[in-house]
């Protein structure tokens, strides 16, 4: 190893540790992590994570978090770069499943526009559905017990055949939320 490389290696190292020592977001540290391997600074990622002393799921996990839509990561860390976790980018990541990636992004799009968002409301505004500018197309009513939760919309009908679809949608985002707590 030329000792260019060695240098460019610690220079590497104490970036991380400021990235740490500044709470860094999962991808800010992810996006330096994948810069590094892109650089051939580290073969592999698991010789980084040793290097740097952290675990080869965390360098993992990071740039998993850095490769998220640039729409939800320009909405989510709106100038500072510290929205998003490794725990917020994983229930991102289920809501992309569920909803597919255009979906969100389109919903990101229309929220970049606002203050710093938490992750409950970017959940809440890019899963909430309307109609017509304002009407919601589902809502959930709880009933006295809070033991059932009923679904209502003007659309029910035209629902009845994907009911196996919205379970599956609805239970992705019901993980993504609890994710979050």
């Amino acid at each position: 190893m030329d000792s260019n490389n060695e240098v460019d290696r610690h220079t590497a190292l104490i970036e991380h540790a400021r990235l740490r020592a500044d709470s860094a977001s999962a991808v800010t540290l992810g996006r330096f992590y994948e810069r590094l391997l892109q650089n051939k600074l580290w073969h592999s990622q698991t010789s980084l994570a040793a290097d740097l002393g952290i675990s080869a799921a965390q360098v993992s996990r990071a740039r998993a978090a850095a490769r998220l839509p640039d729409e939800v990561i320009q909405t989510l860390e709106s100038g500072g770069g510290r929205g998003i976790t490794v725990r917020k980018a994983r229930a991102i990541e289920r809501i992309i499943e569920a909803l597919g990636a255009a979906v969100v992004r389109q919903n990101a799009r229309l929220l970049l526009q606002s203050s710093q968002l938490t992750l409950d409301a970017f959940v809440s505004a890019v899963i909430d559905s309307r109609k017509d500018g304002g009407t919601p197309l589902v809502r959930l009513v709880a009933d006295e017990r809070a033991m059932h939760i009923r679904i209502e919309s003007p659309e029910i009908r035209r629902l009845f055949p994907h009911i196996a679809q919205l379970e599956g949608f609805l239970s992705t985002a019901v993980r993504a939320v609890l994710a979050t707590d």
